[in-house]
């Protein structure tokens, strides 16, 4: 049975950290102990009225004591208000939710390749921080429009974890795609035209927008490596009731929040994404 309440948490700051986005510490210990890598809550913008009505879908970016860190960027109304709640204010939260990321499927034997697209390294910060305490080699790829929206670079390094940038106009890193590095990074195992069993070396974790992750998924079958998907689909509930949220898979639609956000990459039916 999962384990989900409605809490009530306090802000302990609320920053802007890049263009658009704000980092949000809330203190809850018993959140700050339930929440898992790739989860989620939904947190109520404002306490005193009901604009907007629905609680918004804001990833899980880590925990520390009695801490939850959520990393947002302001897209609309509603996060345009929750920027602008203070420290010391209390704000209403339900969660954890969803299903997160699958450790054991790792091994201490294969690297941990991590895929973020932008926005999409929310989730992902927390699952290479548990890795690395696994001992798991882990090498991570993030890429951007620009340098501006490059998110955490330096606490990813601080892991220990092996960081490659890309950037589309080339302000920072690699300029290009996200995905241009990661195939450079996986043909360097590739001799005379044939690859090695590459798929045994490594297993795969990815969030970001939907266009890079079909182009990863295709990666992740080329190279034959497993691969586990974050998905980031408006979800207006959080629990599966609405029915906003739902994605196609090889068994018929499932739903993001309920079902996910993770996937496991064979379960997607690509074609109608």
């Amino acid at each position: 049975m999962k384990t989900k309440k409605i809490l009530q948490g306090k802000i302990i700051s609320n920053k802007k950290i890049a263009p658009d986005h704000f980092k949000m510490a809330i203190q809850n210990e018993w959140l700050a102990l339930k929440a898992r890598p790739g989860q989620f809550v939904m947190i109520k913008v404002q306490e005193k009225n009901n604009d907007p009505l629905l609680r918004i879908p804001l990833g899980v970016h880590f925990t520390e004591e009695d801490r939850t860190y959520l990393l947002y960027k302001v897209v609309g109304p509603g996060t345009a208000t929750l920027s602008q709640r203070q420290k010391g204010e209390i704000v209403s939260i339900l969660g954890p939710l969803g299903n997160g990321f699958d450790l054991s499927k790792n091994s201490p034997d294969k690297e941990a390749l991590i895929v973020a697209g932008g926005h999409g390294i929310v989730p992902l910060y927390m699952l290479i921080k548990e890795l690395r305490k696994k001992g798991i080699k882990v090498a991570v790829f993030e890429g951007a429009c620009s340098k501006e929206h490059i998110l955490c670079e330096n606490r990813l390094k601080q892991t220990g974890s092996k960081v490659f940038i890309a950037t589309e106009n080339g302000t920072q890193g690699k300029k290009g795609r996200v995905t241009d590095v990661l195939v450079e990074y996986l043909k360097k195992y590739e001799k005379n035209g044939k690859r090695k069993n590459i798929g045994e070396k490594y297993i795969m974790f990815v969030c970001g927008p939907k266009p890079m992750i079909k182009s990863v998924n295709k990666i992740a079958e080329k190279f034959k490596i497993n691969t586990q998907i974050s998905f980031a689909e408006y979800m207006a509930c959080g629990i599966g009731a609405c029915l906003g949220c739902a994605i196609m898979t090889v068994d018929g639609y499932k739903m993001t929040c309920k079902d996910g956000p993770v996937f496991d990459s064979k379960e997607i039916k690509w074609d109608a994404q």
